[in-house]
């Protein structure tokens, strides 16, 4: 069985599992409790969840622990809409490297089960204990882009590429990238490379740096048109322009947070960095019994446009995949 990770938002999100380690007092009555994560992919048929119990660290540093807080033999089931069911089976994973305690990495998942927008879930853990876990969550409502949006990157006699889309709900969280994908000829070798598009640039301490969207409940994402030509230019560096095949159309993801989501998100940012999460747990918990997040995100993508007038200018080959 292939597991597919990704550090973009669902390796993210699954760092609050960490938050078997939460903050507490030494002193005192040490008060055992458990932690039930799973995020649902709208994009993908595979899920994944974790369940782990706290306990109690030596002083106030939770990484002294070594032993695996994992809990095993549990039976998790998911029910869609309330009328389909399903339970999870459990595996590990042999890399280590993927879990701080040097041990395989134990999950729980499901394959073959792919939500959609405007459905409602329940999750329910039972330990071996009978002790039972229990959160909801409903996926996004379904979320369209706006044909109204700028449609060529970068617009003609514009400072500002601006695109945007349509929600049926308030109180979502979106996510924005914006992608070209190009290919560069070394030595009559073809390599396909993908950049992302910052919104814009920042000076920071002398230097500038790329600044990117970030998630918020905002409908749209303003790209400079200045930033767009820049990183289109900044790819031909140290090499012959004309080894540069720039696919003419770029790809607009927007990633979907449910409210859960949302609420995990804003109750774990720290800082001005984009997806910064506090390692010693969140305040937000929508599992009843227990803690943790069940949660959901799906995503939207389409094309846009880049001016081959803008591509020829730059010295670059253009091509139509």
């Amino acid at each position: 069985m292939k597991l597919l990770l990704k550090i973009f938002l669902p390796a993210l999100l699954f760092l609050f599992s960490l938050s078997c380690e939460e903050s507490f007092s030494p002193i005192g009555d040490f008060e055992e409790k458990y932690t039930l994560n799973c995020v649902l992919n709208g994009n993908s048929g595979f899920q994944e969840a974790t369940l782990t119990a706290t306990y109690f660290a030596d002083g106030k540093d939770p990484f002294t622990n070594q032993t695996d807080p994992v809990v095993k033999d549990a039976i998790i089931k998911i029910w869609l809409n309330p009328d389909t069911v399903v339970i999870m089976k459990d595996s590990t994973i042999s890399d280590t490297s993927l879990n701080r305690y040097n041990t395989p990495k134990y999950f729980y998942y499901i394959e073959n089960f792919k939500p959609d927008f405007d459905q409602e879930l329940r999750i329910e853990a039972q330990l071996a204990t009978g002790q039972r876990l229990i959160g909801t969550t409903s996926t996004p409502k379904q979320v369209e882009f706006n044909r109204r949006s700028d449609s060529m990157l970068p617009m003609d006699n514009k400072d500002i590429v601006e695109l945007s889309w349509i929600a049926k709900e308030a109180d979502l969280y979106y996510y924005p990238s914006l992608t070209f994908s190009y290919e560069k000829e070394i030595n009559g070798i073809r390599t396909e490379h993908i950049e992302k598009i910052p919104a814009r640039y920042i000076e920071f301490e002398g230097k500038t740096i790329p600044f990117y969207p970030r998630a918020s409940e905002s409908p749209a994402v303003i790209f400079e048109r200045s930033a767009i030509i820049k990183v289109l230019t900044d790819i031909a560096e140290g090499v012959d322009k004309s080894s540069i095949y720039l696919n003419v159309q770029a790809e607009l993801e927007v990633t979907v947070l449910d409210k859960n989501l949302k609420s995990y998100y804003q109750a774990s940012i720290d800082g001005l960095d984009q997806f910064t999460v506090r390692l010693d747990g969140s305040d937000f918990t929508n599992i009843s019994g227990g803690l943790g997040v069940f949660g959901s995100y799906l995503k939207i993508s389409r094309t846009i446009p880049i001016s081959e007038k803008l591509i020829t200018s730059l010295g670059y080959n253009a091509i139509f995949n």
